[in-house]
């Protein structure tokens, strides 16, 4: 783990993984879809759009955990730092909210802002329509932050979609512990789901893609078990 820098205090710590993350979608933006949209670009140019794209997925990451740990620091849970990894980041709280509606508002900004951020990118596009490779650029982050956004309200704990349903529950039963249990079990089902479809699609054919419904089943069922008090 690599601490890069701090943020209002806190340290921001990536894996290794990350920084594979970073140079894959580099390569696949210079590679590939710099090439198709602006055919005319010089590989230099186009490998200055994939670095350019790759800082700008980071900044769209490292802002929706920005905003988790605003949000919690508000509401009186300590924020221990953020950790950047290959499937997104991950917010590390000493302490857990105190309150369902706390663990609200906690788990929602960070969507929020990702949905946020991409409106902004799909109001700049509109306006730049006439400059190719800025209309280009923020055409990427549109789609980059709805997935980062919609990924993060999967159902499932401890992504902010299974938080939000802790903390639904934890307000209709008042049993926390009880909340946490059933928003566990719901973030288990729903890899055990993925892994089901990712194997059955990669017995079908499609490999590539069924192997990452794999591996991000996985994932979750990984971090089900690590998590502590933290927001994905």
């Amino acid at each position: 783990m690599l601490q890069i820098l701090r943020v209002a205090g806190m340290p921001v710590r990536i894996d290794a993984s990350w920084l594979l993350v970073l140079g894959v979608m580099g390569w696949g933006v210079a590679s590939g879809a710099v090439p198709r949209i602006l055919p005319g670009l010089t590989t230099g140019a186009a490998w200055l759009h994939g670095v350019a794209a790759a800082a700008l997925l980071f900044a769209s990451v490292l802002l929706h955990e920005l905003a988790h740990a605003l949000v919690a620091r508000e509401h009186g849970a300590r924020v221990g730092g953020i950790r950047l990894h290959v499937f997104g980041g991950a917010l590390e709280l000493r302490s857990a909210p105190a309150t369902p509606r706390a663990e609200f508002l906690i788990a929602a900004v960070g969507p929020l802002t990702s949905f946020a951020l991409a409106a902004v990118c799909y109001g700049l596009g509109r306006t730049l329509a006439g400059t190719t490779w800025l209309a280009a650029l923020t055409g990427y982050l549109v789609v980059v932050n709805l997935m980062v956004g919609l990924v993060n309200l999967v159902p499932g704990f401890p992504l902010d979609g299974g938080r939000l349903l802790r903390a639904l529950l934890w307000a209709w039963s008042g049993q926390p512990e009880w909340a946490t249990r059933c928003a566990s079990r719901a973030g288990s089902l729903f890899a055990v789901a993925l892994i089901a479809l990712g194997a059955l699609r990669a017995v079908g054919g499609e490999v590539v893609g069924g192997l990452w419904f794999v591996v991000v089943g996985l994932f979750l069922r990984q971090v089900e078990r690590d998590a502590g008090p933290r927001a994905a």
